[in-house]
């Protein structure tokens, strides 16, 4: 159901320039109450009240499905975000296309050295090649759990006369709580600083 309804494009227009959308949960009374604020929040004329950024929509959706028990599914992230230095934490990876070549393995392990809400790097000692799909178990030490990722290898470089490269994973698919997971781990690694 969109916004506003008109008989012209120009009556619809000027709705969407002076009037205030219906409240979803008047629309659907069956619905879910913070999920309506949400998307009302969404569609607020004013910037400043306007929510800003992608990631913390998910992330709000994230928190609605853990409280409003909300079957799980896959979320998918997008964009650039803020990255945090991990140094610490192991990543164990293996290719989702098991094209394996003669000599080399198809899994490995790596040190963890940033996360963010769209990505991963780890060193390692495998050469990957850039768009390759990976599957990913990450441990990191303030979470008890690990978790699971699939990624496409964004590069895999390492420095003249070192064996371990440096690998980053754009991430495509994340577990439907991560983003609460990944504030929570930044307020973390925030309270030891």
């Amino acid at each position: 159901m969109p916004p506003f309804i008109g008989k012209s494009q120009d009556e619809i227009l000027t709705k969407h320039l002076k009037e205030k959308p219906k409240n979803l949960s008047e629309a659907r009374p069956d619905g879910i109450p913070e999920l309506a604020k949400l998307v009302m929040s969404m569609l607020e004329k004013s910037t400043d009240r306007r929510i800003q950024d992608m990631n913390l929509v998910l992330y709000e959706i994230a928190k609605i499905r853990r409280t409003a028990k909300v079957p799980s599914q896959t979320t998918r992230v997008f964009g650039r975000s803020t990255r945090l230095n991990i140094q610490a934490g192991m990543a164990q990876f293996f290719r989702v296309e098991r094209q394996q070549r003669k000599g080399t393995s198809i899994n490995g392990r790596g040190v963890i050295t940033n996360i963010s809400r769209s990505g991963i790097g780890f060193k390692c000692n495998m050469k990957l090649t850039p768009d390759e799909t990976l599957e990913l178990l990450v441990h990191i030490p303030p979470l008890k759990q690990p978790l699971k990722f699939v990624g496409n290898v964004a590069w895999c470089n390492k420095p003249q006369n070192d064996t371990i490269y440096s690998t980053g994973v754009r991430l495509v698919e994340v577990p439907p709580d991560y983003l609460a997971k990944f504030e929570m781990l930044k307020e973390a690694l925030d309270s030891r600083t």
